[in-house]
């Protein structure tokens, strides 16, 4: 029989005499590959009296009142290796909760309150070290090592190498725009390793004399030049990105590289460098800013497409009439926007604080662009 440890319980102003449910409002979860330590980060209305019970191969928080708002918004993704997507809440009566979490491994637990808003931050620790592995396939890994070398002494500073390769876009569980599920496959690329920086950003703005944006928003939610550049539009990004020598990427090369990833959670925007990489060495793909993309946002595009080779949403966005596809969620969106095949889309020409943007360089010269659609 397994032994259940009591660790330590915690608790937090509460009005006893008030009679309404508490409701979860946000839920967020971030794991650090180098450190390997998973933060939980679940936030209330109000202040909430709770419990952690851990054994083996779960975690047990017992809420010492009715909450709503975790059955939709506790969503986890699998891709972590701590956690399994499978959660389960139970209410042994109306004024108790009880949250289980799955562990794929023996963890170490510690936790801690926040107030305005109310938090709850609970750290777990694998005991033992994990080892992770890139995401890809073994043939896909060789190539890329392969292809580094050649590349070696032309590699562009600030970017990566991804390796062409094919994976399986779009998701049955997501909105309607992300079916079906269809195979994609990607020539190998270059993408920059972090967001676009306001540091960057000057520069181009400086020595092209193009039209600044208002630095004073820029600073309220950027204030440092290690940020992302945010406040920019499709077509101030498409500009940048033409005088570095680079384009947007499209849609189906960001989820490429976003599946090999992780996610990231703050209150605001974070300096770029302070992001974890994911296994290709990216950072800050899910949950920094929402980045621009190559493509118009086309809500039957993976219906109506047949284009398995460098897909590509063909078109040009004008300001104030088109949309554009922007991917990765931000620091403002709940944890079910931070998904690989999650697709949004924005006004070609809006800006706004949440939404910035990455560069790519083709490694070949000549990209061809499939934009067939099924007869």
């Amino acid at each position: 029989m397994r032994t259940r440890q009591t660790i330590f319980t915690i608790s937090l102003f509460f009005l006893s005499y008030q009679s309404i449910a508490a409701t979860l409002t946000s839920f967020r979860y971030h794991y650090h590959y180098t450190s390997q330590k998973m933060r939980l980060v679940l936030e209330f209305d109000y202040a909430v009296e709770h419990e952690l019970t851990l054994n083996t191969d779960q975690l047990e928080i017992l809420f010492n009142e009715a909450v709503d708002g975790m059955k939709n918004r506790l969503i986890i993704n699998s891709s972590n290796p701590v956690l399994h997507e499978r959660t389960r809440l139970n209410q042994p009566d109306p004024h108790h909760l009880s949250l289980t979490l799955s562990l794929k491994t023996a963890v170490e637990v510690d936790s801690f309150t926040l107030r305005e808003p109310d938090r709850l931050v609970i750290d777990l620790y694998p005991r033992k070290r994990l080892q992770t592995s890139l995401l890809v396939k073994t043939s896909q890994s060789k190539q890329h090592a392969e292809l580094k070398k050649k590349q070696k002494n032309m590699e562009p500073i600030g970017m990566v190498l991804i390796p062409a390769g094919e994976f399986q876009m779009g998701s049955e569980e997501g909105n309607f725009d992300e079916k079906p599920i269809h195979k994609v496959s990607i020539d190998a690329f270059y993408i920059d390793q972090y967001e676009v920086t306001v540091a960057e950003y000057q520069i181009f703005i400086k020595e092209t004399k193009y039209q600044p944006p208002n630095w004073k928003k820029v600073e309220k939610f950027a204030p440092t030049d290690k940020h992302p550049m945010i406040f920019v539009s499709w077509q101030d990004a498409m500009e940048y990105a033409k005088w570095v020598g680079k384009r947007l990427p499209t849609e189906a090369e960001w989820e490429y590289v976003a599946r090999s990833g992780l996610i990231s959670s703050s209150e605001s925007a974070m300096s770029v460098e302070s992001l974890s990489k994911n296994s290709f060495g990216i950072a800050g793909l899910l949950g920094n800013v929402w980045e621009w993309c190559l493509d118009i946002y086309d809500p039957k595009f993976y219906l109506n497409s047949d284009n398995p080779h460098n897909p590509r949403s063909f078109g040009t966005p004008q300001a104030g009439t088109k949309y554009a596809v922007i991917r990765g969620g931000s620091w403002y969106q709940s944890n079910n926007q931070l998904r690989s095949a999650n697709r949004n889309f924005a006004n070609a020409g809006v800006s706004l604080a949440h939404l910035g943007f990455r560069c790519v360089r083709p490694v070949s010269k000549i990209t061809t662009w499939n934009t067939k659609r099924k007869k």
